[in-house]
């Protein structure tokens, strides 16, 4: 069974219903999110002590485990290029999530300085992709939010059975966490999770 992470020190929460942001307990990631009601779109800046990939998805509050029917966006910045990339993908299970057949994000910034990585994007609440998008409801209920981090970049590589090429990258290992947030309420609900991994448990502490 998958280890249950123990409750740590609640972290500062800002925000009011058009944005917010959560800092994991140990300060290595960060997320901040602004609401557009009027477009009905959301921005997402999330930002970790890495030179590799960042990612945060969000599931159904019903989906109490780490990647199972996660909607997920990955994006980092190329070591050495300098190129910017965000991947749409879907997570059906606990395993390297797929890149999503219908690209909903759309990369607005990527930094990387000083070994921090920051990345920002954008998406409708609801792209209508039900297949593969968790659409985002302002009904008040918080979703499953999850995020993690690694310092290697994510590569490509083509199935040579389908001739499919995805982006394979690094297990995060104990570079990970969640918690439930109403991301388009501002609010929160800080609960233990469980992780596929000794994970660091991310709380709000509601403003």
């Amino acid at each position: 069974a998958a280890p249950t992470a123990e409750p740590a020190p609640a972290v500062e929460f800002s925000g009011s219903g058009d944005e917010g942001s959560f800092t994991a307990a140990d300060g290595r990631f960060t997320c901040s999110w602004t609401i557009d009601r009027a477009a009905r779109t959301i921005e997402f800046d999330m930002a970790a002590d890495t030179t590799g990939y960042v990612s945060i998805g969000w599931a159904s509050p019903r989906t109490e485990r780490y990647h199972v029917r996660t909607d997920m966006v990955t994006g980092w910045v190329d070591d050495m290029t300098m190129d910017a990339h965000v991947i749409d993908t879907w997570s059906m299970l606990d395993d390297l999530p797929d890149e999503d057949a219908s690209d909903d994000v759309t990369l607005v910034a990527a930094t990387q300085v000083d070994g921090r990585t920051s990345v920002r994007f954008t998406r409708a609440w609801d792209t209508g992709d039900a297949a593969q998008d968790v659409a985002l409801v302002d009904d008040g209920e918080a979703l499953h939010v999850q995020w993690a981090f690694e310092s290697f970049d994510p590569f490509s590589d083509t199935d040579v059975a389908t001739g499919r090429t995805r982006w394979l990258y690094a297990d995060h290992f104990d570079n990970a966490g969640s918690v439930y947030v109403d991301l388009l309420g501002g609010g929160a609900a800080a609960e233990s999770v469980e992780f596929p991994d000794a994970g660091v448990l991310l709380v709000i502490a509601l403003a």
